[in-house]
């Protein structure tokens, strides 16, 4: 699960440096750069819910 948090956090980050550096734009750029937050934030709230997992 901490792979799959670290890549879409990654990805994120670099969606966003993307758009925010006006490289590649294009229209879905910013909804996969919310897919992937929300993503994560659920990825992180289920890690931190797993007593196991930590």
């Amino acid at each position: 699960m901490v792979g799959m948090l670290t890549y879409s956090i990654v990805v994120m980050l670099y969606l966003a440096y993307l758009g925010f550096a006006g490289g590649l734009t294009g229209v879905l750029l910013w909804p996969a750069v919310t897919l992937h937050a929300i993503l994560s934030i659920l990825l992180g709230r289920a890690w931190l819910a797993a007593p196991e997992a930590r």
